[in-house]
């Protein structure tokens, strides 16, 4: 899968399969955060970018937080972007 997605970029290129099905980035109906992080030599923001104009959807969001793949994931903290993001689409904290 790495390799589907990273070197042969199968994603942005509407040609990644999943059981035999193609994946359409068109095709999604959801609120899409996208987190690209500054440091980042795992997914770098090159390949991230790409998936915002593939989205058809008009709420979609790209960030660019400070750290790197791991880092961030490391920390245990939840980045205050995606709780800002969060919090502005759950009805939970809308009540």
């Amino acid at each position: 899968m790495v390799n589907e997605l990273g070197k042969k970029n199968k994603l942005i290129k509407d040609q990644l399969k999943i059981n035999g099905e193609k994946v359409h980035l068109s095709n999604i109906q959801a609120n899409v955060l996208v987190l690209a992080t500054s440091e980042d030599q795992v997914v770098p923001e090159t390949l991230i970018k790409p998936i915002m104009p593939a989205l058809s959807i008009d709420d979609k969001t790209y960030e660019r937080i400070k750290g790197g793949h791991v880092s961030v994931a490391m920390t245990g903290k939840v980045p205050s972007v995606l709780t800002e993001w969060l919090n502005e689409r759950s009805d939970y904290y809308s009540q």
